[in-house]
C-alpha cells in the first residue's frame, strides 16, 4: 500500500515538473463551432499508403476541436512553462482551488497528449530550465 502511494506521489511530482510542448506539425484554425480546431498529421502506415489508399482514401490529418477552456490550456503549452505553473494560472483565472485546477488541467493535457497535439517533456534540471 505504501509503495503504491509513493508511486502516485512520484508520478504527481513528475506531472507537475513536466513541460507541455505543442506538436510543431500541428495546424490551428478558428471555427464557428469550436474556439480552436487543431489539426495533426496522421502517421502513414502500410495500409494508408499507395496502392492501398488508391482503393480506400484515407485522411492525412486528425482534427480536434477545443472549447474556450481547452484553447486557453493549449495556448499555455508553450514549451517553457511547467505544468504546475499552468495549473496555478488556471486556478487564479477561474478562482478554484489548486486541486480542482489540477484535475481540470491534467484531464485536458491527457486529451491533448492522446490526440498527439501536445507532448509532456520531463523536467530539465540545471541552468536554463523551464519556469
Amino acid at each position: 500500500m505504501a509503495d503504491a502511494l509513493d508511486q502516485d506521489a512520484r508520478s504527481f511530482d513528475e506531472l507537475l515538473d513536466s513541460v507541455p510542448v505543442r506538436n510543431v506539425s500541428a495546424r490551428t484554425e478558428k471555427s464557428a463551432r469550436h474556439a480552436l480546431v487543431v489539426r495533426v498529421p496522421i502517421r502513414r502506415r502500410w495500409f494508408n499508403s499507395p496502392p492501398f489508399n488508391w482503393i480506400m482514401p484515407v485522411r492525412d490529418m486528425r482534427s480536434l476541436g477545443l472549447d474556450r477552456v481547452g484553447h486557453e490550456v493549449y495556448q499555455m503549452c508553450d514549451g517553457h512553462t511547467r505544468t504546475e505553473r499552468i495549473i496555478e494560472k488556471f486556478s487564479r483565472r477561474y478562482q478554484v482551488s489548486f486541486h480542482e485546477a489540477r484535475l481540470a488541467v491534467s484531464r485536458y493535457l491527457q486529451m491533448l497528449v492522446r490526440h498527439g497535439v501536445v507532448a509532456l517533456v520531463g523536467p530539465r534540471r540545471g541552468k536554463g530550465g523551464p519556469s
